[in-house]
């Protein structure tokens, strides 16, 4: 494709993921509310605080588990018939998917609510293959840049999706309004995003990869990122880096209500912020200084800011205090995430982008399922666990990152 071609697939395919993680962040704050809220819950008042956190761990866990399993095997795919094909299967499966969540609300069924999650993870491949059509699209230059497309649009989508979806869920603002009927707009949504990608949207993908590839290959994936010797440090640093960010994500709305007293639209106005944070770090500041600095060594700053943007958080018990913790943490979010996919991206060859953000994926769905497994316990006696953990595990992403990554490449050249 020539310059101009490649804007305007820029443009297009920008759009598509603006309005897919829309619709994806119009859930963020639901779920909590869905499991836990006292008088929301489909629980009901007689099950106790512990249990529900577990079931709301179950959500994701489960989610994890099948993305672990589906978005490499759909990058896969992609990688082999094309960006475009792959993504309006996904959008499909979408639409179904959500219509069962907003049933098994109606109905009050936790089981149809799990089995729609498990769907929806399996699904969860879209950001992940559009991630590869940016890749496919870019220069290794430009690529950080590019991709951080993707951190824009997802802080639009929490600035706008949140404070959609909670004032959809608000019989107050409407008598038909309920839980379930952001999760209607939502098909909406998908619907359109279907349409977009079938009349505007081309091929990005010119060089397809004809070898097989397992549905388990995500499991595969888990080895080969620890394997090779040239990501290895990469996925290390990524797994603790996405430990940290999944367990904050999980319980970030139970310590606003516990803390902070935050009800749905609060909490939905907190998150607004923090993607308009997220929105400026990847628009603005990830741009500039990685064209003036390079993604190593923004990694070696941003790495220890974002692990005392966590001890910041835990400590938070003003709500000013809280806004400037959260501005240092997601600033430093903003610039480590696509900056450790743009080095691990660099290092794959372009036929298997799909594959490589597939492996990326796979040890992210990883990283979100052990953490909340293991410490789901400790949040219902104590809700800054999640924060003291990301700050933990952060401060170690960093360390090796330095020491083995940054360190020894710099005495190599």
């Amino acid at each position: 494709m020539t310059e101009t071609n490649n804007t305007k697939q820029f443009r297009i395919l920008a759009v598509i993921i603006i309005l897919d993680l829309l619709s994806a962040t119009m859930t963020v704050p639901l779920f909590p509310v869905i499991i836990t809220d006292p008088q929301l819950s489909i629980f009901g008042l007689d099950v106790t605080k512990s249990f529900k956190y577990w079931a709301l761990t179950a959500l994701y866990v489960c989610y994890g588990i099948a993305q672990l399993i589906g978005a490499p095997f759909f990058g896969g795919l992609s990688d082999k018939y094309g960006r475009k094909k792959v993504l309006a299967f996904i959008f499909v499966l979408n639409i179904v998917q959500y219509f069962m969540i907003a049933i098994s609300i109606i109905y009050q069924s936790y089981i149809l609510l799990l089995i729609s999650r498990t769907t929806a993870g399996f699904a969860g491949g879209t950001v992940f293959i559009q991630q590869s059509a940016i890749a496919d699209l870019s220069s290794k230059e430009d690529k950080a840049k590019n991709l951080g497309i993707v951190g824009i649009a997802f802080g639009i989508g929490l600035i706008l999706g949140p404070l959609i979806g909670t004032w959809l869920a608000d019989s107050g603002n409407h008598p038909a309004f309920s839980l379930a009927t952001p999760f209607f707009a939502i098909l909406f949504i998908n619907t359109l995003n279907l349409m977009l990608l079938g009349y505007f949207f081309k091929e990005s993908l010119t060089d397809f990869n004809k070898e097989k590839f397992s549905i388990f290959q995500g499991l595969k994936n888990i080895y080969l990122a620890f394997s090779i010797k040239n990501w290895r440090i990469l996925f290390v640093t990524t797994t603790f880096v996405c430990a940290g960010l999944f367990f904050f994500l999980q319980f970030f709305q139970v310590m606003l209500e516990d803390r902070f007293g935050f009800g749905l639209m609060e909490q939905g106005l907190t998150l607004a912020y923090s993607g308009l944070i997220m929105a400026l770090a990847q628009g603005v500041l990830l741009p500039l200084l990685t064209k003036r600095f390079g993604v190593n060594k923004l990694l070696v700053v941003f790495l220890p800011t974002l692990a005392i943007g966590y001890f910041m958080l835990a400590q938070a018990q003003s709500i000013p205090f809280l806004l400037i913790s959260l501005f240092i943490m997601i600033s430093a979010q903003g610039i480590c995430t696509p900056g450790l996919l743009a080095m691990i991206s660099n290092r794959a060859n372009r036929n298997v982008q799909g594959a490589t953000i597939g492996i990326n994926q796979s040890i992210q769905s990883f990283a979100s399922i052990i953490p909340a497994t293991l410490a789901t316990s400790f949040v219902a006696t104590n809700v800054k666990f999640p924060l003291l953990f990301g700050t933990v595990v952060t401060f170690l992403a960093f360390f090796i990152f330095y020491w083995f990554e940054f360190r020894v490449r710099r005495d190599d050249h």
